[in-house]
């Protein structure tokens, strides 16, 4: 994830599909900043990366402790589980 967020921090990737997994990745490690600054940059809030089928709040919530900011804040932002994912 670090490394994707260099590179659009560098301003090196910026496709619809590139945001969204970095913001994926991002739910993924409880980091609320960086996918804060990835849904403004045009994250998808409910999509999923190209290689999974659960969206950012499944990813954040299933992480059990220490989620709780994250799951709120997207919870706020209007975020859903995915109708496919298991996790």
């Amino acid at each position: 994830m670090l490394e994707r967020a260099k590179e659009l921090i560098a301003g090196t990737a910026r496709t619809p599909q590139q945001l969204t997994d970095a913001f994926w990745q991002a739910c993924h490690g409880g980091q609320r900043r960086m996918a804060a600054y990835l849904l403004a940059l045009g994250a998808e809030l409910d999509g999923t990366p190209s290689w999974e089928e659960s969206t950012p709040f499944d990813a954040a919530e299933s992480l059990g402790t220490g989620r709780a900011a994250l799951l709120t804040w997207l919870r706020e932002q209007g975020a859903k589980h995915s109708t496919k994912a298991s996790a």
